[in-house]
């Protein structure tokens, strides 16, 4: 579970050029705002599997990591940890909602 600290920084404006393309960027701008509500996020594919050479391992909850994470291997979704691993266990099934 990501700590509060980095909320105002998530919420900042996110441009193409933070990764590359628009798809990407979006996906970023909401990861960005995911590590606003606590939770370790990480780019996926299409296929919904995740573009990190160690998968939801790489998830991250700095905002800085996250956009070079983006940067080295973008995706057009997001991952984000949940379950017993990120804290998040009671909130799992909300997030399908997102």
């Amino acid at each position: 579970m990501c700590s509060g600290s980095h909320q105002s920084a998530e919420r900042q404006s996110i441009s193409s050029t933070d990764c590359g393309s628009d798809i990407p960027a979006t996906s970023l701008a909401r990861a960005l705002l995911l590590l606003g509500d606590g939770l370790p996020c990480f780019p996926c594919r299409i296929a919904k599997k995740p573009t990190p050479l160690r998968g939801f391992k790489d998830a991250t909850c700095d905002p800085d990591a996250l956009r070079e994470l983006w940067k080295k291997r973008p995706g057009p979704l997001v991952g984000a940890t949940t379950g017993e691993i990120s804290g998040h266990e009671k909130r799992a099934r909300g997030l399908a909602q997102f």
